[in-house]
């Protein structure tokens, strides 16, 4: 009991700190002591605290469901699941905006609230799609080297688009996607395949409790 509680409030600590941090320095700007020509959200290390306690603290419901009851109806019901959705999908592609300052100091706190709801939802195994798919499974073996590795393809892609093609919609909005998803996901599967399950079985034999599948 002591345990949980414990966990549970170092875990809002930790977001409390995230969104505090954002508010602090968008004072700071206010009132001219920090430059706004980078946004320091960027660089304070701090603010990112908020974002990975999101994502703690929804593992954190779905390994003690049984007290949070009430909230797991919620993820239940297909029609708030389809509203999220659709909310996301609009967010995503900047068809609704939020206020200048929560796109600014607070931009990923709302994804990580929206994709941990989906998550959440979708681990009730009540989701509108089923994840349960052989290819969907695999990509998440290579999630870890697809999140490590997509930064740097994604910034050597467009320089040598930049070079070779010109700008238009479809070269940018459609064949640099396709691209940078597909040697992406290649890379992270050479990396998983040669390198990360060597270190993965490893691992296994220093855990003290040996991580199980959901």
């Amino acid at each position: 009991k002591s345990g949980f509680k414990r966990a549970h409030t170092l875990i809002l600590i930790f977001i409390f700190t995230g969104i505090f941090s954002g508010a602090f320095l968008h004072l700071l700007a206010v009132k001219g002591i920090i430059s706004t020509s980078r946004n320091p959200v960027y660089i304070f290390t701090l603010c990112r605290f908020g974002h990975l306690a999101i994502g703690a603290y929804a593992a954190f419901l779905f390994f003690h469901n049984e007290s949070y009851q009430k909230f797991f109806s919620l993820t239940k019901n297909k029609i708030l699941q389809a509203a999220v959705i659709l909310i996301t999908i609009l967010f995503a592609f900047n068809i609704i905006h939020l206020p200048s300052i929560v796109d600014q100091y607070f931009l990923d706190t709302v994804p990580a609230i929206l994709f941990g709801y989906m998550i959440l939802s979708a681990v009730t195994g009540n989701f509108l799609f089923n994840f349960e798919i052989g290819w969907l499974k695999l990509l998440g073996k290579y999630s870890y080297g697809i999140y490590l590795f997509h930064p740097s393809i994604a910034q050597v892609a467009l320089i040598l688009f930049k070079k070779t093609f010109r700008n238009n919609v479809f070269n940018y909005e459609i064949l640099y996607l396709v691209i940078v998803l597909a040697v992406t996901i290649i890379i992270a599967a050479i990396s998983y395949e040669f390198f990360e399950i060597r270190f993965l079985k490893l691992k296994r034999k220093f855990s003290l409790v040996i991580s199980q599948p959901v």
